[in-house]
């Protein structure tokens, strides 16, 4: 008898007009708790999730759509994974011919 998984609900991507992710980048550079490790309040997850838990709240009412903490942390999260990705320079002799392939 084979088992089935239960169904995962699926994840709705952000999706955020560029003046809402620009500003959404000015106001996580003004907490440092985020993402600096020397910052005394790094480790104060109660003070991440309030703050988070707001900007929330005002992208719902911006959006008028149902943004919640899980969702602008995993866009938050995603966005600097995918900057750090873009900013690092490449190493290796191959960098220098660096080719694209369609298929």
């Amino acid at each position: 008898m084979e088992r089935r998984a239960e169904e995962k609900t699926k994840k709705i991507p952000l999706h955020l007009p560029a003046r809402i992710e620009q500003d959404l980048a000015e106001w996580y550079q003004m907490y440092p708790l985020f993402c600096n490790l020397a910052d005394e309040e790094y480790i104060d997850v109660g003070k991440k999730r309030a703050l988070l838990d707001g900007k929330a709240a005002e992208l719902t009412r911006e959006l008028e759509e149902p943004v919640s903490r899980e969702r602008l942390e995993k866009w938050l999260k995603s966005m600097r994974t995918m900057w750090g990705r873009l900013s690092t320079k490449k190493s290796g002799s191959g960098a220098k011919f660096m080719r694209l392939f369609f298929f």
